[in-house]
């Protein structure tokens, strides 16, 4: 059955009238006396046995095992993301208009620290912007307030008052230079 093969074979049989399949191992011996052909033969009951509770284990375990791997799953993505949460929570605060509003800083790992750092340091960065604006536009304002009052009481000054003509080219002269 071996051939001119030297090594060992090893194969599954199915005999018939067993319910088990065997595992059998073929070898060659030599020795002086001739050539001589091993064969033992080992029934794999056992072995399916042990497959059979490893398969009624698993069947059995492995629910719990999807469900404690979700539940785990969800809690450890809810915490990794309450850092983002915060800072969306934030961003539609000051989107509403609370200027002053900042992400608090906490330990939610690094990349989200990072983000919550980068995101304050912008806000601070807009909020003296937007400072800078206000105190420009309030500079402007006083700035166009004064001729834009000349320019009102010269104009009610011609309204009211009899002026020749010489007057009213002054008055007009002026207005044109408060304009400029």
């Amino acid at each position: 059955m071996l051939g001119a093969a030297t090594e060992p074979l090893l194969s599954t049989i199915h005999l018939e009238g067993h319910e088990f399949p065997a595992r059998t191992i073929y070898g060659l011996l030599t020795d002086e006396g001739g050539n001589y052909i091993i064969q033992i033969t080992e029934s794999l009951e056992e072995s399916e046995d042990v497959l059979e509770i490893f398969r009624l284990t698993s069947l059995v375990s492995l629910p719990f095992v999807i469900l404690l791997s979700l539940m785990s799953g969800w809690l450890i993505a809810r915490a990794s993301l309450s850092g983002v949460h915060q800072v969306t929570s934030t961003a539609i605060d000051i989107s509403n208009g609370a200027l002053s509003e900042r992400v608090p800083p906490a330990d939610h790992g690094l990349e989200i620290d990072r983000l919550a750092t980068t995101f304050n340091d912008m806000l601070d960065k807009i909020q003296l912007l937007i400072g800078g604006m206000r105190e420009m536009n309030d500079n402007i304002a006083h700035d166009l307030k004064s001729p834009l009052a000349r320019i009102r009481g010269i104009a009610e000054t011609t309204l009211t008052g009899n002026q020749d003509d010489v007057q009213y080219q002054q008055l007009a002269a002026s207005t044109i230079e408060e304009c400029d």
